[in-house]
């Protein structure tokens, strides 16, 4: 009995050699996939939002696999895209901020996928300037003084640029580190406050701080005013 068991079993160990022989033994190895790198081959510079114009992004691989270019989706407020035949991306800006640009490459076959890799440039906002004229101590500081100051930006128009005042926009007055009164811009860019500075701080103060500060299309700007 025990023989008979014995004959079995190494029947059966014949039998499954066999199978394992014809198979080819064990599965081989995938081949290792070769490693690739991707980098750009454009240089972008920064634009202000308005300016007309768009870059055009270009990258490629060592594998010379296509390389996917896009914008990045937390630049879809700042910049916008259109890919072109070639793999390029034709960039276009719509609002001040950091425009980033992905590039990738999947791989195949052969190739494993490449590390991603970024760029960026950034949209400026429309450049702006402020002059304070001198304002009068009054009289013992008891009577207010004038405060005053014109604001102008720069902006496109068409194909040129143009300077000119810029109206509607709120501008602070301080003194001593203290906002002593607020104006809007009238239509010449100018803005007016009146404030009573009283006896102390006429007594030792000497100049004043106008500030605009800025908008989500424009960059803020300061200037300091003589007291006297």
């Amino acid at each position: 009995m025990n023989r008979s068991r014995a004959a079995a079993a190494i029947a059966t160990s014949v039998l499954v050699l066999g199978a394992f022989v014809a198979a080819g033994g064990p599965a081989a190895a995938a081949p290792a996939k070769k490693a690739q790198t991707i980098h750009f081959t454009s240089t972008p510079t920064d634009v202000r939002y308005d300016e007309d114009g768009f870059y055009i992004a270009t990258a490629t691989s060592t594998s010379m696999l296509p390389v996917t270019i896009a914008v990045d989706p937390a630049s879809a407020a700042v910049c916008f895209g259109s890919a072109g035949p070639d793999g390029s991306l034709a960039v276009n800006w719509s609002r001040p901020g950091t425009c980033t640009l992905d590039a990738t490459q999947a791989g195949n076959t052969t190739y494993a996928a490449a590390t991603p890799v970024t760029q960026f440039f950034l949209v400026g906002k429309d450049p702006t300037e402020l002059t304070a004229a001198k304002a009068s101590k009054g009289l013992l500081g008891l009577t207010p003084s004038a405060f005053r100051a014109t604001l102008t930006h720069t902006s496109r128009f068409g194909p040129g640029v143009v300077d000119g005042p810029y109206a509607g926009q709120p501008i602070s007055f301080t003194v001593a580190g203290k906002v002593v009164c607020k104006a809007t811009t009238n239509s010449s860019g100018v803005a007016t406050c009146f404030h009573a500075l009283g006896y102390k701080v006429s007594a030792t103060a000497t100049s004043y701080t106008a500030t605009f500060a800025g908008t989500d299309f424009d960059d803020a700007a300061t200037a300091t005013g003589v007291i006297g």
